[in-house]
């Protein structure tokens, strides 16, 4: 239950969540049909595991600072915003996405690149990054 004001405002500003009760069918098949490959993703997990270490291992050897990260997520520790934007869009127009993490999100000095590790990037991919953000 909740009162007036409270249903009047989600009525008024939130109405694609109004009719949404559960996942649709398809959703929860695929959901499912992910669930039961996870057993037998061991030499993904291990390659992308492998992947991120060579990545990160790369950028310390270039002077980058990654955290504490231990993921195949890899924060690039930025000194300050403007740079980390400037390097973001240098890399997008190179066709390499990733993301900037900014405050509020983070510490006023914890401004950073996100970078996303997948399986199925190559040693070349890992390399042309690494160039990518040593330019």
């Amino acid at each position: 239950m909740a009162d007036s004001t409270s249903i009047k405002l989600l009525v008024n500003y939130c109405s694609s969540f109004i009719y949404t009760t559960a996942p649709s069918p398809m959703v929860i098949a695929a959901a499912k049909a992910a669930w039961g490959l996870l057993p037998e993703l061991d030499a993904e997990r291990e390659l992308l595991m492998t992947t991120a270490n060579d990545f990160r291992d790369r950028l310390h050897d270039s002077g980058f600072d990654t955290g504490k990260s231990a993921t195949n997520i890899v924060p690039v520790m930025m000194p300050d915003v403007e740079r980390a934007r400037d390097k973001q869009k240098a890399l997008a127009d190179k066709e390499l996405y990733v993301s900037l993490i900014r405050p509020p999100t983070v510490p006023p000095d914890g401004t950073r690149l996100r970078i996303g590790i997948c399986s199925t990037h190559s040693a070349s991919d890992i390399a042309g990054l690494t160039k990518a953000l040593c330019q």
